[in-house]
């Protein structure tokens, strides 16, 4: 095998020139620094995948809105979770019961009002978009 002094003294001079030398399966492979320092670069960047068809929890919040609701004034229409759906209820039924009680008590004077100020602002927190759609 005459190829490994010859191949032992083209990596020292290589070498000394700052170029690496990877040997595979007795090939040469010269790379100068440049090119070293791209792909380092190039593998050090963040690639982002889509794994929601194997994280099944990923998937539930699109398939779990079975729960149409309408907007009461202009009837535009959006899916709702079961417990958005309850909440979105509570709202109109502590309306219902706190314009009830006002009459009793004078305007604004019943407790219901900030229960349903309270499930507004959850809508607005947890799903603006229904809240955009069916409260505002």
């Amino acid at each position: 095998m005459h190829h490994v002094p010859r191949l032992r003294k083209l990596q020292s001079r290589l070498r000394k020139k700052s170029t690496r030398v990877i040997d595979i399966n007795i090939m040469e492979l010269t790379i100068n620094e440049y090119h070293t320092k791209q792909r380092e670069l190039q593998s050090n960047q963040l690639t982002m995948i889509d794994l929601s068809y194997m994280i099944k929890d990923m998937e539930t919040q699109k398939d779990n809105r079975t729960e149409e609701r309408r907007n009461r004034f202009n009837g535009e229409s959006i899916m709702l979770t079961k417990q958005e759906a309850a909440i979105h209820d509570k709202i109109f039924i502590d309306e219902i019961a706190a314009t009830i009680e006002d009459k009793k008590l004078g305007t604004g004077a019943s407790k219901h009002w900030a229960t349903m100020r309270k499930h507004l602002d959850w809508f607005m927190k947890n799903n603006p978009k229904a809240y955009m759609v069916l409260l505002d």
